[in-house]
């Protein structure tokens, strides 16, 4: 284009107003042959920007001059938009924390919207887009949020619905390369498959103890494992996590945890205490049949949450802890202290939020002890009864 505008140009100089191809070349500052070529139209000027030179000392307007095209809009600057500021993040973490810190002691139905509405919120803060750092901490919120959706829905019975949260949990911790949410990922995991006698719990606690752990985290996962071993009846299995728990755990929880670890960001569920390991401890022995180690941790567990702060107390672990202290009485054949632990399970079911989904499992486990137990059957149908009470008074 620019090298025929230029030979236009020239030509009509030549013709229409007269002047000499030298008086052109001299104007244009090129060889004669270049002009005697560009009027011939046998080329001359073939290159854009010398054409582009002689039109401008032609004199013609810049507009005719050729010029690059404006490139395409990358959408880099949309693409790399940050819709989420330091304060948006830092608040957005505090109410997850806040979150986490309820779920201890509150019941999980009151929980469920405020965890989804701030789910929305970390959705809607990625879609819009934000930059790498801040990217990364709304994935491992997000997953966070995830994570105790899992466990309300594991609560409320929901498996399946409990296993979905977890699974996006997981690809947020994944992408986010954040090693404290997979590992209490995986072992919420097992925890979820940790109802019934399978191997699919012992399964997914082994594959959880292959990852790196947060001190909190790895006692959890310890824990789970023994429960799960012996849940299925295999005593030895059980028998060496609930010696790693007992023996191992302490120092583990004394250990520095790191800074990204969810026992320190959020604190609250993510903090495996010790009335919690010994819950857990009480629990296994019951399912392995040791009455009087069963009677002792289980004992130790409800005193220990009892006696702490409301807001530290895990009305979940507290009501399946005095569920284990009933067993373990009962394992013993002892009538009276039964009664006696049941009435205090009535207690606290007057003093809790509400119920979680596996009370009414281990009330129906209850149950099939006392059948089971050496006690006459007068003394059965009674305790059947009271059994029956407290779970009719938690269900409604």
């Amino acid at each position: 284009m620019a090298a025929r505008d230029a030979a236009a140009v020239l030509v009509y100089l030549w013709r229409e107003v007269g002047l000499s191809r030298r008086d052109l070349a001299q104007l244009c500052d090129v060889d004669p042959s270049t002009v005697t070529r560009a009027v011939n139209g046998q080329g001359g000027l073939s290159n854009p920007r010398r054409a582009a030179e002689v039109l401008e000392r032609l004199g013609a307007p810049q507009s005719r001059h050729p010029v690059a095209p404006a490139p395409e809009p990358s959408g880099l600057q949309e693409l790399l938009g940050d819709h989420a500021s330091d304060q948006t993040i830092a608040r957005l973490e505090h109410h997850v924390t806040e979150l986490a810190t309820a779920y201890v002691s509150q019941h999980h139905t009151q929980l469920t919207g405020p965890l989804h509405q701030a789910r929305e919120h970390a959705l809607d803060l990625l879609r819009r887009g934000t930059r790498p750092r801040h990217t990364r901490d709304l994935l491992v919120l997000l997953g966070t949020v995830e994570l105790l959706l899992g466990y309300a829905a594991h609560d409320a019975g929901q498996s399946a619905t409990a296993r979905a949260h977890l699974a996006d949990a997981d690809t947020c911790a994944t992408h986010a390369e954040h090693r404290s949410l997979l590992s209490w990922v995986a072992g919420t995991r097992a925890l979820v498959a940790d109802r019934h006698s399978t191997s699919e719990a012992t399964e997914l606690a082994t594959r959880a103890q292959a990852l790196t752990h947060g001190p909190h985290s790895w006692v959890r996962v310890s824990a789970i494992t023994a429960r799960a071993a012996a849940r299925r009846g295999d005593a030895p299995a059980a028998q060496a996590g609930l010696e790693h728990l007992l023996t191992a755990s302490p120092n583990a929880l004394s250990a520095d945890p790191d800074s990204e670890d969810l026992s320190v960001r959020h604190g609250g569920l993510f903090v495996f205490s010790p009335a919690k390991a010994s819950y857990y401890a009480g629990a296994t022995l019951a399912l392995l049949g040791d009455a009087d180690g069963a009677l002792a941790y289980a004992s130790t567990a409800v005193q220990t949450y009892e006696a702490g702060p409301a807001s530290h107390r895990s009305y979940g672990d507290l009501t399946l802890a005095q569920v284990d202290v009933i067993t373990a009485h009962l394992m013993r054949g002892d009538p009276a202290g039964t009664h006696e632990a049941i009435t205090h399970l009535e207690r606290i079911a007057q003093s809790s939020p509400g119920h979680i989904h596996q009370l009414q499992q281990a009330l129906r486990t209850c149950r099939d002890v006392v059948a089971n137990s050496p006690l006459s059957s007068v003394e059965k149908r009674q305790l059947t009864r009271a059994l029956n009470r407290v779970g009719v008074r938690w269900h409604t």
